[in-house]
């Protein structure tokens, strides 16, 4: 039996643009805050995902379901 990866896909109803993301790639308050001050930047490990848009085209109009893979 594999690894269980939960993650969020997410899908625009605008544009149709399909994307995924984990907890941890979600932008919260502090890494946000981070991004704007150079002394916190050395300690932000990869960039972090906007979950509230779409990426491609910037509406606010996304639905958003839960899927579980497994992994070996």
């Amino acid at each position: 039996m594999g690894k269980k990866v939960k993650e969020t896909r997410a899908t625009c109803k605008a544009c149709g643009h399909v994307w995924h993301y984990t907890g941890e790639d979600r932008v919260t308050d502090v890494s946000a805050q981070a991004q704007c001050c150079p002394c916190f930047q050395p300690f932000q490990k990869k960039p972090k995902v906007e979950t509230s848009r779409c990426p491609k085209c910037g509406s606010s109009a996304i639905s958003r379901e839960k899927v579980v893979h497994e992994i070996e």
